[in-house]
């Protein structure tokens, strides 16, 4: 539903006055996320949090264990796992997704070889710092872990 058709449904003061369709479901809560997203400048709150994003992972390029960060369209990124680290260690990707989970960021594996994030469009800059540093602690723990299992090993 396009934001500009809303209007006809809000009364003077912006509240919803009626939302239905031939089903009784769908429109309303749609309607209602419009109008919320309106309200609350998010869109153009996630236009200037996604360079935030992207500049707060930026720094995991130089990672070991990171081959590839992507970021910088809307408010969602990627963190790619190295091929050979993956490769050598099978069960990294997870490893890493349940280790960032932990310390109380949500994110997912993708594909068995990244890590992907989406925050929430209320984040604040902090919180989105907070997820960088997260990721970059499950990544030095795996990389100190991959360390050691080297050095018993040779």
């Amino acid at each position: 539903m396009d934001i500009r058709s809303i209007g006809s449904l809000l009364d003077e003061d912006g509240e919803l006055v009626a939302a239905e369709t031939s089903s009784g479901v769908g429109r309303a809560p749609r309607c209602l996320q419009a109008v919320g997203y309106e309200r609350e400048q998010l869109v153009a709150r996630v236009r200037e949090l996604e360079t935030v994003l992207a500049d707060s992972l930026a720094p995991l390029r130089g990672h070991a264990l990171v081959a590839e960060v992507r970021a910088g369209t809307g408010l969602l990124a990627a963190v790619e796992v190295a091929e050979d680290a993956r490769l050598a260690d099978p069960g990294l990707v997870s490893r890493l997704v349940t280790g960032i989970r932990e310390r109380g960021v949500i994110t997912r594996g993708l594909r068995g070889a990244a890590l992907q994030v989406s925050p929430p469009f209320i984040i604040t800059d902090q919180e989105i710092s907070q997820i960088a540093d997260t990721f970059t602690a499950a990544l030095d723990t795996e990389a100190s872990r991959a360390a050691r299992l080297r050095g018993v090993s040779e």
